[in-house]
């Protein structure tokens, strides 16, 4: 954001533009990156204009009970012909569109198993409509002070305060309960709301050397969040018998707060020579408290917590980088480039769970824990101009991701006979994973420039590739590391000005990515009936989980004068994902989420003269019902027999989906 690498989400708004840098950029900016980085670049404050901006967004969801708004002001202010101040505010009122049937009246005392007749799902459930929504305030002010040609100093507060109302998941696959659940229907016992704040403050500034801009960037950011969750099927699998108690309800409390301090310094050379270069250095804190804890409503006397945790940690990465190009000639141009990082990571853990029978509860103290890492980048990039409008390139750079704690606490040795959820030694952290990317490709405007034209073909060689797994004790999600990897394929895109009011745009990107050795014990899954944990072996050849092989998008658009001064703006644009892995070759339990087209289309007119315009459009337009995550396995689809022999369903199988139809209309107006 900027020159400012965040780890936080922000809604973002009043962006002078965005910049996607595909491949490793560790040898330009101090963030470390494994694929590639995108820069959103902030409207910064101007001296020489006075403006306010109104804009908003009106819209409904095919599925949702109630219309959602979406409006927001920006104000830029110049105070003196050097300073400026530009603020921004916006509200999200998004009404969600996901309904919890079966959530129920009193936890603790109602029967969430009583799903049989009508009439009991009547005295022990109530229907929340449009549980995933959102209500976020976001904004920014930012004060930009130039006391000279060669010195600009930015600071900017950002903010973001968002309550959400539970998941955007479907239990439509869920096919163990006695009722059929809708696409936008969730079988959770409980709601699930979440507070998250997000604050940063910046500071960056750019100071003209001569021989080389200075550029610096400082940072600090707060991230704090408190949230609950339906955690009833894990205390059902665990085999604790709490599933004997009817009523049962296991909700969690979690609050979770997160620090930052970021610092960055480089050094950029100037002049007209065959030779350039950037140097820089990078510093990076991130501290973490995760308090974590699982209630009972009405468990033997009274609510009982029966597990909490406390987890910390503090990761701390420094890293030097730069790169030296040189122009061979005119056409070829020559680019090395390298990375050297470090960091540290401390962790510690502690819990406590039960009671859990005569023999509870059972307490373990703080247990630190940690990880180290080093390494060596580099970069070489070759250039060459064909002619004006031709450039060919090719690639080798290296990318790297830091490894980290899954935020699991250790388990106690011996292991208690009834331990609830912890990490063996090898769950407890996972290890960075690398890449060395190979690219050669094409960028071309042809026809007068009235198309352009790019395309690559890319090889990435992927070391210890990350990826998801879950505990031995508990089957709590937490990433481990396979063993080698590799993606490769092709990528296309293009822009072409049919006439002088139509465009037509599109890309198409074929990815293959997979295991090139065996990965012992990389699958976690179960062996249903029951949910005992067993693993399987990641064989060479299995494809990767998360990415589609075909993925494109084709758009079209027509702006045309209707009068002086105002335009008409016509658009389409569908995309389109072939079939996604939710775990490593479809093993264990996988659901093959299923390839989708999703369609948008807006009409609107826009006057430059008076700044203004008003779109009407249509999101997902016809309405396709779309999966894009997985959460556990189909394998959960089980039922459990307590002993008073009444049946208990477990709902711990759903899927992330994408919106249904979205029609609304927007506007800008700016003075």
């Amino acid at each position: 954001l900027g020159e400012t690498p965040v780890f936080i989400e922000l809604k973002l708004n009043d962006m002078e533009r965005v910049e996607v840098l595909l491949g490793p950029q560790g040898t330009l900016y101090g963030a470390g990156t494994l694929g590639g980085a995108i820069r959103y670049i902030p409207r910064r404050p101007q001296f020489d204009a006075r403006t306010l901006e109104f804009r908003g967004d009106a819209y409904g969801y095919s599925a949702a009970g109630s219309l959602s708004v979406d409006a927001g002001v920006t104000v830029n202010l110049p105070i003196t012909s050097t300073f400026a101040i530009r603020a921004s505010a916006d509200r999200l009122a998004d009404s969600g569109f996901i309904d919890q049937p079966l959530v129920l009246i009193t936890p603790g005392v109602s029967l969430p198993n009583a799903l049989g007749t009508e009439a009991s799902r009547a005295a022990n459930f109530r229907r929340v409509k449009d549980v995933n929504y959102e209500d976020t305030w976001s904004g920014r002010v930012a004060a930009r002070w130039q006391p000279s040609d060669a010195v600009d100093l930015n600071l900017t507060y950002y903010f973001q305060f968002q309550d959400v109302g539970g998941r955007q998941s479907s239990s439509a696959r869920v096919t163990n309960l006695p009722i059929t659940l809708g696409k936008y229907e969730s079988a959770l016992r409980i709601e699930e709301p979440a507070k998250r704040d997000n604050e940063l403050v910046t500071l960056e500034g750019s100071f003209d050397l001569g021989f080389a801009t200075l550029t610096s960037a400082t940072s600090y950011s707060e991230y704090r969040m408190r949230s609950q969750r339906d955690q009833t099927d894990l205390a059902i699998q665990l085999g604790f018998g709490y599933e004997n108690f009817n009523p049962l309800v296991d909700m969690t409390d979690e609050r979770i707060r997160e620090e930052r301090i970021n610092q960055e310094v480089r050094l950029l050379s100037s002049g007209d020579g065959p030779f350039n270069w950037t140097i820089g250095g990078f510093y990076n804190r991130f501290k973490r408290r995760v308090d974590y804890a699982e209630l009972l409503p009405g468990f033997y006397s009274g609510d009982l917590r029966d597990y909490i945790s406390i987890d910390q940690s503090r990761r701390t990465e420094y890293a030097a980088y730069g790169e030296l190009s040189y122009d061979l000639t005119d056409a070829w141009t020559v680019t090395v480039g390298g990375r050297y990082y470090k960091y540290d990571l401390e962790t510690s853990s502690e819990f406590a769970f039960g009671p859990i029978g005569p023999a509870g509860p059972f307490f373990f103290p703080a247990r630190p824990g940690g990880q180290k890492d080093d390494g060596v980048l580099g970069k070489f990039n070759m250039s060459y101009e064909f002619s004006r409008d031709v450039l060919g390139y090719l690639t080798v750079s290296q990318g790297y991701r830091g490894g980290n704690s899954n935020s699991v606490t250790a388990c106690p040795v011996p292991l208690p006979p009834n331990t609830f959820v912890c990490g063996e030694p090898n769950e407890l952290f996972y290890t960075p994973d690398t890449t060395t990317n190979y690219e050669v490709g094409l960028k071309t405007q042809l026809f007068d420039r009235r198309l352009t034209l790019n395309g690559a073909l890319f090889y990435i060689d992927w070391k210890n590739v990350q990826v998801s797994s879950a505990t031995q004790v508990g089957q709590v999600g937490i990433t481990v590391n396979g063993n080698g990897a590799s993606s490769k394929g092709v990528e296309l895109n293009f822009d072409a000005a049919l006439t002088n009011q139509l465009r037509l745009r599109g890309s198409y990107s074929y990815t293959d990515a997979q295991l090139d050795e065996l990965s012992p014990d990389l699958i976690a899954t179960i062996s249903p009936p029951g949910f005992s944990t067993i693993y399987l072996d990641g064989q060479k050849g299995d494809r990767l989980p998360g990415s589609a092989k075909h993925r494109g998008s084709i758009g079209l658009s027509y702006v045309a004068p209707i009068s002086d001064g105002l335009d008409l703006d016509l658009g389409w644009n569908s995309v389109f994902s072939g079939n996604v892995l939710s775990t490593v070759g479809g093993r264990g339990g996988s659901l093959t989420l299923p390839s989708y087209s999703v369609s948008y289309a807006r009409i609107g007119v826009v006057n430059k003269d008076d700044g203004y315009s008003v779109s009407l459009y249509a999101d997902n337009i016809f309405n396709e019902f779309v999966e894009v995550g997985v959460r556990n396995s189909p394998l959960y689809n089980q039922n459990v027999v307590n002993s008073s022999a009444n049946t208990v369903y477990l709902r711990r199988f759903s899927t992330a989906v994408l919106p249904p139809r979205r029609i609304g209309v927007r506007f800008t107006k700016t003075f």
